[in-house]
């Protein structure tokens, strides 16, 4: 039987998660938060980055997931704590899209490349988040060295991954990247899936940020 958790981050109050109903397939949801936390579904695991921002910290449990999951888990859920899921059939939905894959993903609905993401990030989109991160010099180390500009774009906030050695190589690549260049994580993400899956991920069909499955709830704040 595939051994899945559901893994996700908050720290600093920055979202509010909220409860994982009862799901037809056996799982563990992580919870990697700051402070105490009980909400139902939920497994807390407490973290207080000390040396490190918030959105920082945030990064390194989305890319380490074996710190935080259990040692047999063989497929990872990977949910920004904004997610809410609203059905008991998410996991099996979230299975039948990755199929037999190592890892599937929604495109990016605002840029189809890494050079419109970097512009996208510097504008009013991006909210002053990585103006002084040098998004522009990243884009051009990763044609330079012969990845396409418009491979492909994907969203990072929901994640269905494989747990095996290739998978989590690229992970650990993706976290260094970020803490080289930019926590702007959607342009490193199609530079290291290529670089260590040599393959484009499966296309998770996109049923609108509202749906049978999950929720998208709007951030007051970034």
């Amino acid at each position: 039987m595939t051994q899945v958790s559901i893994l996700s981050a908050c720290f600093g109050g920055y979202d509010s998660p909220t409860p994982v109903p009862t799901q037809t397939v056996e799982h563990e949801a992580v919870l990697v938060t700051d402070s105490i936390t009980q909400i139902k579904g939920w497994k807390s695991k407490i973290w207080e980055p000390k040396t490190v921002d918030i959105r920082t910290a945030s990064k390194r449990v989305k890319c380490q997931p074996m710190r935080c999951v259990s040692d047999n888990a063989d497929v990872v859920v990977w949910m920004d704590a904004q997610f809410i899921i609203k059905s008991p059939k998410f996991i099996e939905w979230c299975l039948t899209s990755l199929g037999k894959s190592q890892i599937a993903l929604m495109e990016h609905v605002h840029s189809s490349s890494i050079s419109e993401e970097a512009t996208r990030g510097r504008g009013p989109a991006g909210r002053g988040r990585f103006t002084t991160m040098d998004t522009l010099g990243q884009v051009h180390s990763y044609i330079d060295s012969g990845h396409p500009d418009d491979w492909g774009m994907y969203h990072s906030g929901l994640m269905i991954y494989r747990t095996n050695p290739k998978v989590i190589a690229m992970l650990d690549d993706w976290l260094a990247e970020q803490e080289q260049w930019s926590t702007q994580d959607e342009i490193s993400l199609p530079y290291v899936i290529k670089k260590h899956l040599n393959r484009r991920p499966k296309k998770i069909d996109h049923p609108g940020w509202k749906n049978e499955f999950w929720d998208l709830k709007v951030r007051g704040r970034d």
